[in-house]
């Protein structure tokens, strides 16, 4: 029983060696363009950052230096951050599904603006769109429920 626990030992060891190995190796600043192409598209806006890393603390973090969005035509950033670490969960990254458990977000300096309708934050959500004329007036409807199929008893 004894040599059991010493080969789960060393098999917990070598896995957290390797681990470690691969976070401290892995140049994440690789995908640094995949990135900011993939946010610059999910925003509808350019999205540039300074640097990108790897970490450990209580699970895998990615670490984001020089986080700029920019509105478009804009050339000063409408959202800068100087740090961002997003913390990620470490059970979905086995299923090759990303999940975020927290973002961390340090020294946010960002634009908004006011009109009517409300606020909005330039570059990272659009514009209140205008109604268009052939659009119905007033707010819409309730959306009707499909009906419930019944089963015999």
């Amino acid at each position: 029983m004894k040599k059991f626990f010493m080969i789960v030992a060393v098999l917990i060891v070598l896995a957290v060696t390797g681990a470690a190995f691969f976070v401290a190796t892995f140049d994440v600043n690789r995908y640094k363009g995949v990135i900011e192409s993939k946010a610059g598209e999910a925003l509808g806006s350019q999205v540039k950052i300074g640097s990108v890393g790897l970490g450990f603390s209580k699970s895998l973090s990615l670490e984001i230096k020089a986080l700029s969005i920019f509105e478009d035509g804009k050339e000063a950033p409408a959202l800068y951050v100087d740090k961002a670490q997003i913390s990620l969960k470490l059970l979905p990254l086995l299923r090759k599904s990303i999940e975020i458990g927290s973002v961390s977000i340090d020294q946010p300096r960002l634009i908004v603006v006011r009109h009517a309708g409300g606020v909005r934050l330039p570059g990272v959500n659009p514009p209140p769109r205008r109604p268009t004329p052939a659009s119905p007036s007033g707010p819409p409807g309730p959306t009707p429920r499909p009906a419930r199929p019944t089963r015999p008893v």
